[in-house]
């Protein structure tokens, strides 16, 4: 690790998914890479910041962050969710860069007899506003942007299955009402409001949630808004 000579620095985590969701900025910010963790990390004036690439879905990205947390020797005042995600929400440009507010975990439940699907709180498995959750959605204290950059608001849902069929599309959407998909945005919101780690979540809508079809995506043109997006973000906290 490198050393802060400014103990009035702020410590930064941003976590990726996979290295292609932060190859841009590693490149375009100038990161270093740490040999020794396969993470990378930079200096600035006012703050240092680290990227950690987790591996997709919950669990791989429960894992890392937790171990990055406590084997870490510093703590970290922000962490930040960045990545690609599909949209339900059809007025939501593809390659438009979002922050999502909300988020829960929505194929973590069972099914009945009948075929339905319960959530673990709808099965009185769990308690729906048992600490973290809210009426069972994680909902962290806001972290406002709006000095930094202009970002719509959504909210999402979190599922180890990307969906893919008309139906399961369907139902999803009209079970939850959210705007966005993604595969570990609750994840990392649950880690970070259990350890009380104020959490940021910016997502660039790369495709709809629709039948899969890569040819209708704008995987380019996502990547390339969300890394602009998060140098402005970076920048603005360094100055």
């Amino acid at each position: 690790m490198f050393f802060v000579k400014n103990k009035n620095k702020k410590n930064i985590l941003i976590v990726a998914a996979t290295f292609l969701e932060v190859s841009s900025l590693i490149k375009k910010f100038h990161f270093l890479q740490d040999f020794s963790s396969n993470n990378y990390f930079i200096e600035k004036e006012n703050f240092s910041c680290e990227i950690l690439i987790t591996g997709i879905g919950s669990t791989f990205t429960i894992f890392e962050l937790m171990k990055k947390i406590y084997t870490s020797a510093k703590k970290f005042h922000l962490i930040i969710n960045i990545g690609i995600a599909g949209s339900f929400d059809r007025q939501v440009a593809l390659a438009e860069v979002v922050q999502i507010i909300q988020d829960e975990f929505a194929d973590l439940g069972i099914e009945d007899e009948k075929k339905s699907f319960l959530t673990i709180f709808e099965a009185n498995f769990s308690n729906p506003n048992e600490y973290p959750f809210s009426n069972g959605k994680l909902i962290p204290e806001k972290f406002y942007l709006e000095k930094v950059i202009s970002l719509p608001q959504k909210k999402a849902i979190t599922v180890n299955l990307a969906h893919g069929n008309i139906e399961n599309i369907e139902f999803f959407k009209n079970k939850f009402y959210a705007d966005i998909e993604s595969m570990e945005g609750a994840a990392v919101f649950y880690v970070c409001m259990k350890e009380n780690i104020p959490v940021l979540q910016i997502r660039s809508i790369s495709n709809y949630v629709e039948p899969r079809n890569k040819k209708n995506w704008k995987l380019k043109e996502s990547l390339e808004n969300l890394t602009t997006t998060m140098i402005k973000i970076l920048e603005n906290l360094n100055n």
